[in-house]
């Protein structure tokens, strides 16, 4: 859908429900369960704040509901939709967004809560690249993964059988996009923190 001329894009950042023990669970060891919430807690708010600046309709895609305190407060502190996660693997739930909000937008681009680097500049590149008549775009991450894909209509062929949570996901995912003759921008230079590695290289910023 085009209106006044102006494509139409919705951000969607997938979040969990920051339960103790249940997000970040890699930092847990060296930082304690406390402090791995509220590093994910910091990470999710930092990210929603960042996207304020982008133009277009803002999701937060919860799991598992959106009943949580943080997801309401952000919701209305920031002006951002909140919709429950569909159940199934990741590239399950993130086709059955781009699914859901294609019918309403020219684009979707959908998103990691976690991603230290991830900024409004980065966003606005991704949305350029497919405004400029790419099928896909991809926020590589440094660990071999992605943290960032963007449609302009689902072509869910790319999510299945990938190994996710592996350093092929993004090598996979374009080989497939390949395979479907997709026109693919890839930007590069994102990191999430996962580890206490990324913990200690995320502090320092």
């Amino acid at each position: 859908m085009i209106e006044s001329g102006r494509p139409s894009c919705c951000l969607v950042v997938m979040a969990k429900a920051p339960v103790p023990g249940r997000v970040k669970t890699r930092l847990i060891p060296g930082l304690g369960t406390r402090r791995a919430t509220d590093v994910y807690l910091q990470l999710l708010s930092n990210t929603v704040r960042r996207l304020t600046a982008v133009d277009g309709q803002r999701v937060l895609s919860c799991d598992p509901d959106t009943g949580h305190v943080m997801f309401r407060r952000l919701g209305k502190a920031l002006g951002w939709q909140r919709i429950p996660q569909a159940r199934g693997d990741l590239g399950y739930r993130m086709s059955s967004i781009i699914s859901r909000f294609q019918r309403h937008y020219d684009y979707t681009i959908v998103m990691g809560s976690d991603l230290a680097n991830l900024n409004a500049g980065i966003v606005k590149l991704c949305l350029d690249q497919l405004i400029a008549g790419h099928d896909i775009v991809l926020g590589a991450t440094e660990d071999g993964g992605y943290g960032l894909i963007g449609m302009s209509r689902l072509h869910a062929a790319v999510f299945r059988n990938i190994p996710w949570s592996s350093d092929r996901v993004l090598g996979v995912t374009l080989a497939r996009c390949r395979q479907l003759h997709l026109n693919v921008s890839v930007v590069g230079g994102l990191w999430d923190v996962d580890n206490y590695q990324d913990y200690r290289r995320w502090r320092r910023l």
